[in-house]
């Protein structure tokens, strides 16, 4: 997290990224319930704090917690991605397996994060 001092204030920035397979582009809809208690019991989010989501598709969002519960976080997308065209090339990785198959997991979420196509 990365924190700015501005006039005697403290703004913070964050870079959580939140999974829902269910994006409603035009009116609020709720968050998983694990998504949900994750960001308000664990972050401490509130309501009308923005933060970014994802639909598993390359797709971000931002959104706006609009109303919190318990167990339950209604939120409302800002700001729609625009749709970047596909690109011109494919990445390929050829990889010996480590003989820790927890490094083998590490390894293929993370080639995965940064966009890998075929392992």
């Amino acid at each position: 997290m990365c924190i700015r001092y501005f006039k005697k204030r403290i703004f913070t920035f964050r870079m959580e990224l939140f999974f829902t397979s269910r994006i409603e582009p035009h009116t609020a809809f709720p968050l998983p319930d694990e998504e949900s208690r994750h960001l308000l019991k664990v972050l401490r989010y509130g309501a009308g704090d923005q933060i970014m989501l994802t639909d598993g598709s390359g797709k971000f969002y931002t959104a706006e917690i609009e109303s919190i519960s318990a167990k339950h976080c209604m939120v409302k997308i800002l700001h729609e991605p625009a749709v970047s065209p596909p690109r011109g090339y494919h990445l390929h990785l050829a990889v010996a397996p480590p003989k820790n198959n927890e490094r083998f997991e590490w390894f293929l979420e993370k080639a995965t994060e940064i966009g890998i196509d075929e392992i």
